[in-house]
C-alpha cells in the first residue's frame, strides 16, 4: 500500500529592504504492506488505508502500520436472506445475525471460502464460539442444528458439528484448482421443543504454506497442538448434554513437538466429571480381561467387538502411534509392574485404570506414553453403529452409563526420560 504525502512550507528570507520567497515541497511515499494486524475490538484484521477498508466492506478498528493505516475487520453475517456468503480476505469472522446475542430463527446459511492467491494451501476455522443445539435425543446428533465442511478435496472425516465446539479448530486443505472450501449451516426453529438459542463466531484464516510457515498443520491433521501441554477433546464434545458423537468419523490431531521433548503423554483430563467420556463403550466385560481395568479398554480385542446382539458390536476407539501403558498391579512387591505396548485405547479414558474392581466412570491411572520418532498424532475413528447405552435404564445405577460421547485428554510432554 502507497500514501502519497506532500508537505508544504514557505520560507521567507530578509536581506536590506528586499524580500524573496521560495516555495519548499517535499513528497514524500509511504508504503506498507496488508498484513494481518490487531484490531482494537480484540479481533484480527488487514492492515490499509481507511478508504480500501471502507471500499472493500471492511470495518475500521484500530490503526497499524506506525499509525498510517487502519485495521481493518471483515465480518459477514450468517442468515438465510443474503444468498451464498463469500469469504475472500486474509483474515475474515462468520457470525450469527444477532451475535454476542443468540438466535431463535431457523436458518439455512451457506457460505464459500476462496482463496484469495494461489500461495494458499490452508484454511483454519477457528470456532472462538460455537453453541448449536446437540441433538434431539441421544443417538440423534445434529439431527435439529449443524454445521456441514467440504473443502473441494472430499470427506474431511470430521462429520457434521454441532453442540458445543467453543475453542476447537479445524484445518482445511487448499489444492490449486480443485477451489476453496465450502460450509453449510442449519438451524431449526426454536418452537418449544427445544429452547436454548444459537450462537456463533467463526474465525477463518488463511495460510500461505510460505509466508506463514508457523501457522501450517502437518497434511491430514484436523488440528494442530503447537503448546507443549494441554487439552484435547473430540469435536461436539457436552459433558452435559452428552449426546451421541456421530458415526463413520475418522480425523487426526497432531501435535508439535518441542526439539527437547523424548515423550508425550495422554491421560484423562483431571477433575472431569464421572461418566462424562466413553469413546466406543462406557463398560465392557472384555476391558477387564485386556488388562486394562474396569472402565479403559487397550487393544483391537477390546475396542473392536462383535455379536448377535446391539450391545456385544462396537468399532469406535483412538489410536495412539508407539503407545505404551502400564501392566496390572502384581500381589508382589517386588514385582515392578511394565509398560506394555498397544496403539489402541477406548472406553472412560486411555491407559491401565487404577480404579480397582470399582466401574466407577473414570479412570484412575498413568495414562499412556509415546516415545515414537516423528509426527505426534492422536487419531480418532467410530464406526457405522449408534451406541447401545443411552442410560435409559429401570437400574438407578446405570442411569448415567452412555456410550460414545466422546473423549477428553490432558497431554504433557516431557524432557527427561531416563528409562
Amino acid at each position: 500500500m502507497l500514501l502519497y504525502i506532500i508537505l508544504s512550507s514557505a520560507v521567507v528570507l530578509c536581506s536590506g529592504q528586499q524580500k524573496h520567497a521560495k516555495f519548499l515541497g517535499i513528497f514524500n511515499i509511504v508504503q506498507f504492506p496488508n498484513n494481518v494486524c490487531n484490531a482494537s475490538s480484540s479481533r484480527s484484521g488487514i492492515c490499509y488505508t481507511s478508504q480500501e477498508c471502507s471500499d472493500r466492506g471492511g470495518v475500521a478498528s484500530g490503526k497499524c502500520a506506525k499509525g498510517f493505516g487502519t485495521c481493518c475487520v471483515f465480518t459477514r453475517t450468517c442468515d438465510s436472506g443474503v444468498g451464498v456468503i463469500k469469504l475472500n480476505n486474509k483474515v475474515g469472522y462468520l457470525e450469527n445475525p444477532k451475535y454476542p446475542e443468540e438466535d431463535n430463527v431457523a436458518t439455512i446459511c451457506m457460505v464459500q471460502i476462496e482463496p484469495i492467491n494461489n500461495q494458499i494451501c490452508q484454511f483454519r476455522l477457528d470456532f472462538e464460539e460455537f453453541h448449536l443445539d446437540g441433538g434431539s435425543q441421544r443417538k440423534q446428533p445434529c439431527d435439529r442444528d449443524s454445521m456441514q465442511v467440504n473443502s473441494g478435496m472430499g470427506n474431511q472425516g470430521v462429520g457434521h458439528l454441532c453442540g458445543e465446539n467453543t475453542g476447537q479448530h479445524l484445518y482445511l486443505p487448499v489444492q490449486q484448482g480443485i477451489g476453496g472450501a465450502n460450509l453449510r449451516i442449519t438451524t431449526g426453529s426454536r418452537d418449544g421443543t427445544f429452547t436454548d438459542g444459537y450462537k456463533f463466531r467463526i474465525k477463518v484464516t488463511q495460510i500461505d504454506c510460505k509466508e506463514d510457515r508457523a501457522l501450517v498443520a502437518p497434511p491430514g491433521c484436523s488440528q494442530y497442538k503447537t503448546d507443549s501441554e494441554g487439552n484435547v477433546t473430540s469435536y461436539n464434545f457436552d459433558p452435559k448434554t452428552k449426546i451421541q458423537y456421530p458415526l463413520n468419523l475418522d480425523y487426526a490431531y497432531c501435535f508439535k513437538r518441542p526439539s527437547n521433548a523424548c515423550e508425550i503423554k495422554f491421560e484423562l483430563t483431571p477433575g472431569i466429571a464421572a461418566f462424562s467420556t466413553a469413546v466406543g463403550k462406557v463398560e465392557s466385560r472384555v476391558y477387564r480381561d485386556q488388562n486394562c481395568g474396569q472402565d479403559n479398554g487397550c487393544g483391537g480385542m477390546a475396542c473392536v467387538t462383535t455379536g448377535n446382539t446391539a450391545d456385544q458390536v462396537t468399532g469406535d476407539y483412538l489410536i495412539i502411534p508407539g503407545g505404551k501403558h502400564l501392566s496390572p498391579p502384581t500381589n508382589s512387591a517386588n514385582t515392578p509392574r511394565k509398560y506394555l505396548a498397544e496403539d489402541i485405547y477406548c472406553g472412560t479414558g486411555v491407559g491401565y485404570d487404577d480404579g480397582g474392581n470399582i466401574k466407577d466412570g473414570t479412570s484412575a491411572g498413568e495414562g499412556v506414553i509415546s516415545r515414537i520418532v516423528g509426527p505426534v498424532v492422536l487419531r480418532f475413528h467410530s464406526d457405522d453403529v449408534p451406541g447401545f447405552a443411552v442410560g435409559m435404564t429401570n437400574n438407578a445405577n446405570d442411569e448415567n452409563k452412555l456410550d460414545e460421547i466422546g473423549f477428553s485428554l490432558k497431554y504433557s510432554y516431557n524432557t527427561a526420560c531416563t528409562n
